[in-house]
């Protein structure tokens, strides 16, 4: 006698059944939830980060700079804090993958990187990165001048 696990893993995901469908969704349902906890907390850092220059968003507005000018300024850099975090993940992965093969902890067994996985997870890291930036941006974009310059940044 199977169990309902056994049962799902036996058939294939891709087919017309409703418990594969289940399955499948179950899954990206908890990916997305996973990928949630690390955007919800780079939206913080990045407000908090985006609050200590609250003077300097205020000088470029005065001076004329556009929320839009703003806005961009402040994804750009996310994005590049972004990828300067996925090379490092990146070069720490392949040097843990060399030691490991290496070791031989495990007999016959020689790791690479999958590099259409990695490019899966760069794109993922660039999606989020880009989505943890945007809101911090656009609400420090839509400060008033004189309150920012003042400090009050709320």
């Amino acid at each position: 006698l199977e169990s309902t696990f056994e049962a799902l893993a036996r058939t294939d995901i891709k087919s017309e059944s409703s418990h594969s469908e289940r399955l499948w969704l179950l899954m990206v349902g908890g990916a997305l939830l996973f990928m949630l906890l690390p955007t919800v907390n780079l939206i913080n850092l990045n407000v908090s980060r985006i609050m200590e220059r609250a003077s300097e968003i205020g000088v470029r507005k005065a001076f004329g700079a556009s929320s839009r000018t703003l806005v961009g300024q402040f994804v750009v850099e996310n994005l590049v804090l972004t990828t300067v975090g996925a090379v490092i993940g990146f070069l720490a992965s392949l040097l843990v993958l060399r030691a490991i093969s290496a070791s031989g902890v495990i007999p016959y067994a020689e790791f690479h990187v999958n590099y259409r996985i990695l490019l899966y997870g760069i794109a993922l890291t660039l999606f989020f990165g880009s989505f943890s930036g945007v809101y911090p941006a656009w609400r420090m974009s839509r400060l008033n001048p004189v309150q920012a310059l003042k400090g009050a940044a709320r």
